[in-house]
């Protein structure tokens, strides 16, 4: 084997162990041991075969250079699917900043609080509404409701009208 087919098996070998290893960072962050354990194996079988080409790379001319593409191959595009599967994969997750997406673009106006009036989830609509009727941002529940209360049913100069409702939900 030539030192430039070494030199090409080794730079595959280590872009499937850096792809495997990002594989691995993106598996433990969306919390997937399964997919880290894929990743984990991709990257220790790039390792192991990078560390048994280099042990021979003295006696060249003993090592025969097609089991070894094959090898370096296989294994960066192991490591790169593997990499490449999570990263799809994560647009389709359902994370706290996607139920907050969802219910931002909502028609309806929406805010969840805790008893002591702290939003825990508000849309985009409600803190229009808030802006609309009482001139600030919706930053305490129980405020906006002793606003609206005595009229929950507002019609606004635009036209629209809009019906408040306060459920207790236990």
């Amino acid at each position: 084997m030539s030192m430039r087919c070494a030199g090409l098996l080794c730079t595959l070998l280590l872009i499937g162990a850096v792809a495997g290893l990002f594989g691995c960072m993106s598996a433990a962050r969306c919390r997937r041991r399964r997919a880290f354990a894929v990743c984990l194996l991709a990257v220790l079988l790039d390792f192991a075969s990078l560390a048994a080409l280099l042990s021979r790379l003295p006696v060249c001319d003993a090592l025969s250079p097609a089991p070894w593409m094959a090898a370096a191959l296989l294994l960066t595009a192991f490591s790169l699917f593997a990499a490449g599967v999570l990263l799809h994969g994560r647009g389709r997750r359902l994370s706290p900043v996607s139920i907050k997406e969802s219910c931002d673009h909502l028609p309806s106006a929406l805010c969840f609080a805790w008893e002591n009036g702290q939003p825990c989830l508000k849309n985009l609509k409600m803190d229009e509404l808030s802006h609309l009727l009482t001139g600030e941002a919706l930053l305490n529940a129980n405020v906006f409701w002793k606003a609206v209360e005595a009229r929950p049913i507002v019609a606004l100069e635009n036209g629209r009208t809009w019906s408040f409702e306060r459920v207790k939900i236990s």
